[in-house]
């Protein structure tokens, strides 16, 4: 107890700052949501440097020099603070790997002009797409047309395009979530691993809050992209009057996009398997505290 309120106290310290500066920024201090991650945060902290403090505790009264307890207590920080990490990224990256940025822009360019099928190209597509819409309006040139085609054409590319982004980055997103997975369960052999994971989570930074973040902003621009181009289509303008111009009223109507992070809760459900790896290690060295093996004699 007397080495965990060592750390208690520098870990107040850091909430106060904390504090401070949330109170200073006004779209910070406004929000429950982030007070809550906050005191989250401290808790996880506070719990962490518990396991820490016991498990020197416990070196200390198992090895009877002090040089080789701080040299124990040293190697098993740099173990679970630098080894363990990247070894497990690496592992985590051989069992799914990632297509190199290049390729992955290749596939998507070439599903575009080819077809999700690989047999159904650009062109054709487009072709067919001007005879539904002449058939619809009973005309034998877009340049009949009572509206502007261009604007037609370009939302229904968008719409194909959507359906080659969703099929390319919601395989990316499964990679990377398997791959979130597999260093979670590492979090049973390195504690530090659920902290690093859980911290991240707690201060809406982990990769489950940037694919949050990535599909609002996306839906923001797909609904900006088919509000733009059915104004073109719609709104008074003719095919091939690129001349044509909105009033700038129109622009200042349109809605900003406005991103709403998850709360806490949803988060943490994230991260449940960091939430009982961390638990079960603290459960653990609570144990062994109440063990007598380390009472009864040194073991070196």
């Amino acid at each position: 107890m007397a080495v965990w309120s060592m750390a208690l106290a520098l870990l107040l310290l850091v909430l106060v700052l904390s504090g401070i500066l949330a109170l200073s920024q006004p779209q910070l201090s406004q929000g429950t949501d982030v007070w809550l991650r906050l005191l989250g945060l401290t808790t996880l902290y506070a719990l962490y440097y518990f396991l820490i403090s016991a498990m020197a505790v416990q070196l200390a009264a198992a090895i009877r020099q002090p040089a080789l307890s701080l040299l124990s207590l040293l190697s098993i920080w740099v173990l679970s603070t630098v080894i363990l990490p990247k070894v497990v990224a690496a592992s985590a990256e051989q069992q799914k790997p990632l297509l190199g940025v290049m390729q992955f822009n290749e596939q998507m360019h070439e599903e575009r002009e080819k077809g999700l099928n690989g047999h159904d190209p650009e062109d054709a597509r487009s072709k067919r797409f001007e005879r539904k819409i002449l058939a619809k309006y009973s005309v034998d040139d877009p340049s009949k047309l009572p509206i502007n085609y261009d604007g037609l054409l370009m939302q229904e590319d968008e719409y194909y395009g959507n359906a080659v982004w969703d099929k390319h980055f919601g395989l990316l997103n499964r990679d990377l979530r398997q791959q979130a997975q597999y260093t979670a369960w590492s979090s049973f052999i390195n504690p530090f691993q659920a902290l690093r994971n859980l911290s991240l989570s707690l201060a809406n930074a982990d990769l489950y809050q940037h694919l949050h973040f990535q599909k609002a902003a996306e839906m923001y621009r797909r609904t900006l992209i088919r509000t733009l181009n059915e104004k073109m289509a719609y709104g008074g303008s003719k095919t091939g009057d690129w001349d044509w111009t909105v009033p700038e009223a129109w622009f200042s109507e349109l809605e900003d996009f406005n991103y709403e992070a998850p709360a806490m809760a949803w988060s943490l459900q994230q991260r449940t398997l960091e939430l009982v790896a961390i638990a079960a290690w603290a459960l653990l060295l609570i144990l062994l505290l109440w063990m007598p093996w380390w009472k009864a004699e040194r073991l070196l």
